[in-house]
């Protein structure tokens, strides 16, 4: 019975696995940090798009990392649940503004699109 490690390397033959260990941390490490200073939608998308191509280049399959993959949009829906139902309104606090979607301007639980676009980032 052959034994599959929950996170492992496999030796692909791709230009990522030929940059050193100190190079790939160094751009996470730096695309984060920036990612989480700025907090700008585009910069976001572009990181997003960047790392889709990446992952295509990488040759990664799914099932290589499906387990993990499921395990984190498990805890991501999870905290997007309980930022809405403790803070419902913190998007409108923050861009100053709030265009309701859903509800009426009474209730506490109203959907904004301030709320939306803040719990999309």
């Amino acid at each position: 019975m052959q034994h599959e490690l929950l996170i492992g390397y496999n030796d692909r033959h791709t230009f990522l696995n030929r940059l050193s260990g100190s190079t790939k941390l160094l751009c996470f490490v730096g695309l984060s940090v920036i990612g989480m200073m700025t907090y700008d939608t585009r910069y976001l998308i572009g990181v997003m798009i960047f790392s889709l191509i990446l992952f295509r280049f990488s040759k990664i399959h799914y099932r290589d990392i499906a387990f993990v993959l499921n395990v984190i949009i498990g805890f991501s829906v999870l905290n997007l649940v309980m930022v809405y139902v403790f803070a419902p309104h913190y998007g409108v606090s923050i861009y100053g503004t709030e265009h309701l979607l859903l509800g009426s301007a009474d209730h506490y639980f109203n959907l904004t699109a301030e709320q939306l676009l803040f719990e999309t980032k």
